[in-house]
């Protein structure tokens, strides 16, 4: 047998390289094109989307729920504190989203009135003045709050759903809004009110802002930051939502707020943990089922 010769044996063995060598890039190729890819990041337009449809179905959801309220209130530069412990009621209403009630039975440990959830049989049967006398006796049990004595505030702030009604499909547009940080699990919204009348009426017409700690798909709320900053006071509200397994809805576990007065060295704050949620579902001969579980534009500030 004739010996290849070496310019033949040359001009195969460039040839094998060559095909090697691609074989290799085909592989990898396929390979990555296999391999799943990580899903594009979120931006601003679809979180505001997801963010409103997951409100959306909230309200649809969270159409009345009572909760426990343990609320611990002081002045730290009066070295004053209280304690409350009230029922909240969450109404659904189409036009502001919830409203929200706080009926106090207990102050300091001491009973102010017989827990027999007075605020939540007004809407146990057909009643067209229900909402109105439970406004009436929310507003009553706001007597129990607590504020430094040369600053008297009557706030109506310091109920957890407030800053949802910023993120609201409805409302978005009144506001600027923008990605402050975006992670794998969650994303932080900010947002600054724009236009007037303002949501929340306060004797200035100072406009709120904050943040929304949201999952990127589901937009559900995780965390919310809300602030109003007046000529008189500035106060900070901050509310951690958790699930609660038996009733299926992610629902608020806790609230902060904290006041300063102007340049003076008042201040005072306050923490709500929430419990023992109760929801009201579906009608039984015009009467409301409850599921227990245990684990209007212008709301006014005086300020």
């Amino acid at each position: 047998m004739r010996a290849r010769a070496p310019a033949a044996a040359a001009v195969l063995y460039f040839r094998r390289r060559h095909l090697d060598a691609g074989a290799i890039i085909l592989a990898t190729v396929v390979s990555l094109a296999a391999r799943p890819q990580p899903a594009p990041a979120p931006d601003l337009e679809s979180t505001l989307r997801a963010a409103a449809t997951y409100l959306e179905q909230y309200e649809q959801e969270v159409t009345a729920v009572i909760a426990q309220e343990d609320y611990l209130q002081r002045v730290p530069s009066e070295a004053r504190m209280r304690r409350l412990r009230s029922d909240m009621l969450i109404i659904a209403q189409e036009h502001v989203g919830w409203v929200e009630l706080r009926d106090t039975f207990e102050v300091d440990e001491s009973r102010v009135r017989d827990r027999d959830e007075r605020i939540a049989k007004l809407f146990m049967k057909p009643n067209p003045d229900a909402l109105q006398q439970a406004r009436r006796i929310a507003s009553e049990g706001a007597r129990f709050n607590i504020s430094p004595k040369l600053f008297p505030l009557n706030r109506t702030l310091n109920v957890p759903l407030t800053a949802l009604r910023f993120l609201r499909g409805p409302n978005q547009h009144r506001s600027t809004l923008q990605l402050d940080r975006v992670e794998p699990s969650r994303i932080v919204l900010k947002f600054k009110e724009q236009s007037r009348p303002r949501l929340i009426a306060s004797d200035d017409g100072s406009a709120a802002s904050g943040s929304f700690t949201i999952e990127p798909v589901s937009g559900r709320v995780l965390e919310s930051e809300f602030q109003l900053v007046t000529r008189r006071v500035a106060g900070k509200f901050t509310v951690v939502y958790a699930e609660q397994p038996a009733l299926k809805l992610w629902l608020p576990a806790s609230m902060t707020e904290s006041y300063t007065f102007g340049a003076a060295s008042a201040s005072m704050d306050g923490r709500a943990s929430y419990s023992n949620f109760r929801v009201f579902r579906g009608d039984v001969d015009g009467h409301r089922q409850v599921t227990w579980a245990s684990a209007p534009q212008g709301q006014t500030v005086n300020v």
